[in-house]
């Protein structure tokens, strides 16, 4: 006697083609989804360097502009001196002036 499940009807074929192509095509997807997730891994990794980059540049940028205001602090400093020196050495111009004068009409 003969089991009804030994001999494969031509439903359980075309159920069994059905179900591997949807196996397939599931495995297509899954594919196209670890592709798509490698391409955003590999984005977000593109996009931590992009921002460490930026963070190098910002803080160079920092150090620059402490630089900068530090040389400014300084240029103003020797304006100061500068301008110091030159009232000091007018007054001294004047008393020299004056005494010179004076020693003059006195003499």
């Amino acid at each position: 006697m003969f089991s009804g499940r030994a001999f494969t009807s031509e439903k359980d074929i075309e159920e069994l083609a059905k179900l591997k192509e949807q196996v397939e095509e599931l495995q297509l997807k899954l594919r196209e989804k670890d592709e798509l997730l490698k391409s955003a891994e590999n984005s977000r990794d593109q996009m931590n360097i992009v921002n460490a980059k930026l963070d190098e540049m910002k803080h160079q940028v920092s150090e620059k502009d402490y630089s900068l205001k530090y040389a400014q602090q300084q240029l103003s400093d020797a304006k100061v001196l500068i301008y110091r020196h030159i009232g000091i050495t007018l007054t001294l111009e004047i008393y020299d002036f004056a005494i010179l004068s004076f020693y003059s009409i006195i003499t």
